[in-house]
Order: C-alpha cells, then sequence, then structure tokens
C-alpha cells in the first residue's frame, strides 16, 4: 500500500513538473518584462521632472513681471495713463 502511494506521488510529480517549469518560465518572462516597463516608466517620470524645473526655470522672469504687473500701483498707472490718452484725442 505505501509503494502504491508512493508511486501514486512519483506519478504525478513526474506529469506536474513540465508545466511547473513552464509555467515557471513564463512567470520570469513576465516578471523580466514588469521590471523593464517599470524603468521605462521612472525614466519617463525623471524626464518630465527634468522638464518641469526647467519650465519653472525659464518662467521665472515672467512670473515676476506678471506679479509686479499686478500691482495697484501699476495697474493704476496704466488706467492713468489710458484715461490722459482718451482725453488727448477727445480735444478741448
Amino acid at each position: 500500500m505505501v509503494v502504491l502511494a508512493a508511486l501514486v506521488v512519483v506519478a504525478a510529480s513526474i506529469t506536474v513538473t513540465p508545466r511547473a517549469l513552464r509555467a515557471r518560465r513564463r512567470a520570469l518572462v513576465l516578471a523580466s518584462a514588469a521590471r523593464a516597463g517599470r524603468m521605462e516608466v521612472l525614466a519617463g517620470l525623471r524626464c518630465l521632472r527634468a522638464c518641469r524645473d526647467e519650465t519653472r526655470e525659464l518662467l521665472r522672469p515672467w512670473r515676476r513681471t506678471y506679479r509686479w504687473l499686478r500691482h495697484p500701483l501699476v495697474v493704476e498707472l496704466f488706467r492713468w495713463s489710458r484715461r490722459r490718452r482718451l482725453g488727448a484725442h477727445r480735444g478741448p
């Protein structure tokens, strides 16, 4: 009886082993592809961060100018200038 049980276990392991090896091989290929995809995504993110930082740096003077132009005294100066120009065209 024990010998028969051992033979059943050996026969089952012989039939399962090729499938298990194929499944292992597929799992390794899938893990490798996932790792490669992750590396590609991380490289893309690094590139995006670099572009974002470069854009921030390039826009710094424009942000300063925009902030300056929104100052209430500057806005009022433009309004005053406009009123003056419009008044000059109307005549006496």
